[in-house]
């Protein structure tokens, strides 16, 4: 008997999640569980601070960053992202907001969506926006 073998299946998810003065808004995919790509846009008080934020992440294969008018937009591809680099720019970012980085969320190189949203997302407010 032949057996042929069915592709896997891959499931997509994408989410928009933002905070209550719609100051942070994060769009992230996910496949199989796993986030593949997250676009994060945040709104700063002044240029000052938002230069900041972007400078921990310039450089960076698998992050892009525009920055303009008191605006950030970081956009990260998981599929080519070394994972211990963006450790390194998360680590800077939540220091300046003297945040605790917990990376409990990353499992053999991966970001677990689940994890990631109740320990990074929990004061955000997220709806599923595409699913298939």
């Amino acid at each position: 008997p032949i057996v042929e073998e069915q592709p896997e299946k891959v499931e997509k998810h994408i989410y928009s999640c933002e905070n209550e003065s719609s100051t942070i808004n994060i769009i992230y995919n996910t496949e199989n569980e796993y986030i593949t790509y997250i676009k994060r846009t945040e709104k700063f008080t002044d240029d000052e601070i938002a230069n900041e934020i972007s400078e921990y992440y310039k450089n960076i294969n698998g992050i892009s960053v525009n920055n303009s008018e008191k605006e950030v937009i970081l956009e990260f591809d998981f599929k080519s992202l070394d994972i211990n680099q963006y450790k390194v720019a998360v680590t800077k970012h939540n220091d300046s907001y003297r945040l605790e980085s917990d990376f409990s969320y990353i499992e053999d190189n991966n970001i677990f969506a689940d994890k990631y949203k109740e320990l990074e997302l929990k004061n955000l407010t997220c709806t599923e926006i595409k699913s298939q």
